[in-house]
Order: structure tokens, then sequence, then C-alpha cells
């Protein structure tokens, strides 16, 4: 898993995991740079050709957004303009070290196509129900290879 993820302020209970942004962590995704007062306030913050006012700038790097890991999605509330330049900045890592997105998607329909068949051999219709909905969602982010027609999934 890309470290930036792994970086985030993690906070767990039974069935929730969520790894929370830290301030320099948005600072950082959004490209922000910011100014302090020997005080700690801030005294100046932009991005670029974006300057922002000191409460919006104390806005955004106080936002409560987080990266919900059982659900595999941003909660970005207040930061939901900046959605794609976040998840670009947690997602780099993976860019950087050249993953072939072929491969990736590849080893997702594997050991999904795997699973699926240990599990359906062992599950009920509601276990079979929930688990065909998790690998369709699954599959479904490796990148529209797989494809569902009449409950039924099929490999392009």
């Amino acid at each position: 898993m890309n470290s930036r993820i792994l970086d985030l302020k993690i906070w767990e209970r039974p069935g929730t995991k969520r790894g929370y942004l830290r301030g320099y962590q948005i600072k950082d995704a959004l490209g922000m740079k910011v100014e302090y007062y020997g005080t700690g306030r801030i005294k100046r913050a932009d991005m670029g050709d974006i300057v922002f006012s000191n409460a919006e700038a104390q806005r955004l790097l106080g936002a409560k957004a987080y990266y919900d890991f059982n659900n595999d999605e941003w909660v970005l509330d207040y930061l939901e303009k900046y959605r794609d330049k976040i998840i670009a900045y947690f997602t780099e890592e993976i860019r950087d070290v050249s993953l072939d997105k072929n491969a990736l998607a590849d080893l997702v329909i594997e050991k999904t196509l795997r699973l699926s068949n240990m599990l359906n051999a062992n599950a009920n219709d509601s276990e079979s129900e929930l688990i065909y909905n998790c690998l369709l969602a699954l599959i479904k982010k490796a990148g529209g290879r797989i494809e569902e027609e009449n409950g039924v999934l099929k490999i392009k």
C-alpha cells in the first residue's frame, strides 16, 4: 500500500478504519505555501496564483477529511473541490514506481476470481450476494476489464 496512505492518522473501531489527513498533508497535497506569525497563526497562504484569506487557509488545513479503508473512498467535506489534487497526491507514489495498470488489473482479476470460487463453495445465498457485490465493486476499480451481464461476471 502507498506509504502516504499509511502515514495518515489512523482511527479504528470494530468495522471502521479511517485515515485522517493532517494539516501538513493537506498543505502538501494542495501545493500550498503558508507563512506563519511567531504566534503560530497564519500570516499568508497561497496556492500559486490563488491567495487565501487567513480564515480560509485555516479551514482548509484544519478540515476533517479522511480515507475510509473499508469502503475504499475519500470523505473530503470542506476539501471536496480539491478532490482530484488530494487523490493524485496520495496515489502519486504508485505511479512513480511505474506500476503497470494492466498488470494490476490482471492481479486483481486473478485474486478476485480465486476468492470468489473459494467463498462461493462454502457460502449461503445471502453471503454469496454480499461477496458478489464486493467483488463487483473491486472489479470495477480494476479498469473495467470485467463486466456484469445478467448477474454473471464476464472477463474481457
